[in-house]
Formats: C-alpha cells, sequence, structure tokens
C-alpha cells in the first residue's frame, strides 16, 4: 500500500512537472467538485514576459506555465492547480455555449442529461482518488488536477460536435479553437 501510495505520489510530480504547457494529463483526486471561484487565487508574482503570447488562450497556457514554474510551495502549487481548473472550466463553459447554438433542441436537452451523469462521475472518480491521500498535503492539488484531467477529456469528446456531421470528415475550425 505505501509502495503503490509513493509509486502515485511521484507519478503526479513527473506528470505535473514534465506535461506540456503545465497541463497535468490525468491525475484523481477526492473532495466534491467546488463551485467555482469568480476569481483566480493570489499566487506568487512570476516574471513579466518581455512578448507574451497573443490570443486569449495562448495567453492563458503561458501564465498557468508561468504559475506551475514559480511555484515552489504546496499552497502554491494548489492555487496553480486552482487556477488551471477553473481555466479548464471555463474552456469546458465556453465549449458547451457552442454546443448549445449548434444543436437542436433535442441534442441538447440529451446533451444536458448527459452533462449532470458526467459531472457526477468526475465529483466521485476525483473523490475516491482523492481519498487514498486523505490527510496529505498534496490531496487538494490532486483533486484538483483531478477534474481538470477530467474537464480536459471532456472538451477533447465534446468539440467534434461543432463540425458539419459531427466530425465524420474530420475536425472544423471550431473544433481547433479547443
Amino acid at each position: 500500500m505505501k509502495r503503490d501510495l509513493f509509486a502515485v505520489t511521484i507519478l503526479a510530480v513527473l506528470l505535473v512537472g514534465c506535461s506540456p504547457l503545465g497541463t497535468p494529463t490525468t491525475l484523481p483526486t477526492a473532495v466534491p467538485s467546488p463551485s467555482p471561484p469568480t476569481s483566480l487565487p493570489t499566487v506568487a508574482p512570476s516574471p513579466t514576459p518581455s512578448a507574451e503570447p497573443t490570443g486569449i488562450e495562448e495567453g492563458n497556457r503561458y501564465r498557468l506555465q508561468e504559475c506551475w514554474n514559480a511555484a515552489t510551495t504546496q499552497s502554491e502549487m494548489n492555487a496553480c492547480a486552482e487556477r488551471q481548473l477553473q481555466y479548464s472550466d471555463q474552456r469546458l463553459e465556453q465549449l458547451l455555449g457552442e454546443l448549445q447554438v449548434r444543436l437542436g433542441q433535442g441534442a441538447w436537452q440529451e446533451l444536458q442529461a448527459v452533462q449532470e451523469r458526467w459531472e457526477a462521475f468526475k465529483a466521485a472518480d476525483c473523490g475516491w482518488v482523492t481519498a487514498r491521500f486523505e490527510g496529505g498535503s498534496i490531496a487538494t492539488m490532486n483533486n484538483l488536477i483531478c477534474l481538470d484531467s477530467h474537464n480536459a477529456e471532456r472538451i477533447e469528446r465534446l468539440k467534434i460536435f461543432l463540425c458539419d456531421g459531427y466530425g465524420m470528415t474530420g475536425p472544423c475550425e471550431a473544433s481547433e479553437r479547443y
């Protein structure tokens, strides 16, 4: 059990440190999904870039990477994970808004029902995983990373439905934004 816990902790640290743009892949966690705060938490200031990428998407990715690069304490890493989750929550909500316009009324209502069940699954899955770290300082970060990973997977799954034929002809300009 201790060996498994140690291996998962090492994997989590490696994924957070090595994943592209500081976006951890799939690391599960616990604690029910909190309602997203209206403002981003304050994190230790990072150096001001001389040439920040253009575009909202690139700028947010850059700032998240800077947050992870500057984080040296567990509370700073927790704050970066919170910012990352807020960002993926915003992207998922934006995608769902575009799908509401794109899909017919019936398909949209079906997606809403599925989305509710998916949200419950996400919370339960991350809750189970985070329980493995109960009492540890890394538990909060693992929960946030797990929730963010589920969001990223959901965005990948749904974005193709923005395209003609729901992706039967491949990605489209609308899906490429995600």
